[in-house]
């Protein structure tokens, strides 16, 4: 598949890692098992006194021998 699937999770007054954390101890990427596609894992905050938002993203790559090899792809601030 050339088109990942994606998996959000947005917090509020929190942080971006404890979104992916979720995304991962919920085991949200069950649901997409059968998926033989990268998978992007997006954890997203927003600061409601600064009105900044931050952003992580972590790309679930899929490959034949270890299909759940996670890779970070950044953190992003805006």
């Amino acid at each position: 598949m050339d088109k990942p699937a994606m998996i959000i999770e947005l917090k509020w007054d929190k942080n971006v890692q404890g979104a992916i954390a979720q995304i991962e101890d919920k085991k949200y990427t069950d649901a997409l098992k059968d998926y033989h596609g990268n998978i992007l894992l997006v954890g997203i905050n927003y600061n409601k006194k600064t009105k900044e938002h931050t952003c992580i993203i972590k790309k679930k790559c899929f490959d034949f021998f270890s299909p759940h090899t996670f890779k970070e792809s950044g953190i992003c601030k805006k």
